[in-house]
């Protein structure tokens, strides 16, 4: 076991230089909720001076979200990974806050500010990038099935005027006659072609995991549910289409539920008791 001995002096230089050279935000609040200390990391991710939040309330640089400072002040616990929008940056930061107790007396708070802003921007191009795919990788239209039968020729007639009704269509076909092929084309044709088209393969995926993916999640609602929850895919397609691939190998109760969600045009994501309105 290796044994260091720090003096006061040296242990006050490495608090002071961890303080400075940490790359997240830290501050410090006196017992009544006023600012007394922030880093340089303060700075950069939040943009208020340092002159201009010393002696302000807790509540001066949060833009969305409740106070840490101000909770653990109340509560005299620590709070830890908090989503917050803090001024005048906007930034989003995942925050964790401390009390500070000196002989059993509350001194204040220390929060730490984690940007994560890069991160929320990157995945919304990410989404924003996945959405354009679907708009260019679903662009069918009649010509585009080939076949000179009256059957085709039949078939190709009714797409055009299913395109033009706003209503919920079954395609009805064995596997590998092409159904995929013609809601694209009816997508395509559609008031809805500038919109994302969704396809599901019900088939692949169980009962509990369907759920979650058409309908979305609430953060918290399963165990390895993403923080923040997810849209759902009917939230994806809307003002688009969905097309939901082999429908009748679900369960009698998912079919039931998404009988539901075709009929009243609204979602109810898992964990959640808001219905949120969809039209795909």
């Amino acid at each position: 076991m290796l044994n260091i001995k720090i003096n006061s002096m040296d242990y006050q230089g490495m608090l002071e230089a961890v303080f400075l050279a940490t790359q997240d935000a830290i501050s410090v609040v006196n017992e009544k909720g006023e600012h007394i200390l922030v880093n340089p990391a303060y700075t950069k991710i939040t943009g208020i001076e340092p002159d201009d939040v010393i002696g302000k309330n807790a509540l001066f640089d949060i833009e969305e979200g409740e106070s840490l400072h101000m909770k653990v002040l109340t509560t005299k616990k620590s709070v830890e990974n908090t989503k917050l929008k803090i001024r005048p940056s906007g930034k989003t930061v995942v925050a964790q806050a401390a009390p500070i107790i000196v002989n059993g007396a509350m001194k204040g708070s220390v929060a730490v500010l984690h940007d994560i802003s890069g991160i929320k921007d990157l995945t919304d191009k990410l989404e924003e990038a996945e959405k354009k795919l679907r708009e260019l990788t679903y662009k069918y239209k009649p010509e585009d099935i080939i076949g000179e039968s009256d059957s085709i020729k039949e078939v190709k007639k009714l797409i055009e005027k299913a395109a033009k009704v706003p209503a919920t269509i079954l395609l009805r076909g064995e596997s590998g006659t092409g159904k995929e092929l013609f809601a694209n084309s009816i997508h395509a044709q559609s008031s809805r072609s500038n919109n994302s088209f969704v396809r599901v393969n019900c088939a692949a995926l169980s009962d509990s995991l369907l759920e979650s993916e058409l309908f979305g999640y609430e953060e918290g609602s399963f165990t390895g549910a993403l923080k923040g929850g997810k849209k759902g895919l009917f939230e994806e397609a809307d003002k688009g289409t969905i097309f939901l691939d082999e429908i009748s190998e679900i369960s009698l109760n998912t079919q039931a539920k998404l009988l539901r969600v075709l009929q009243e045009k609204e979602i109810m994501r898992v964990g959640s008791n808001k219905n949120i309105p969809i039209d795909a």
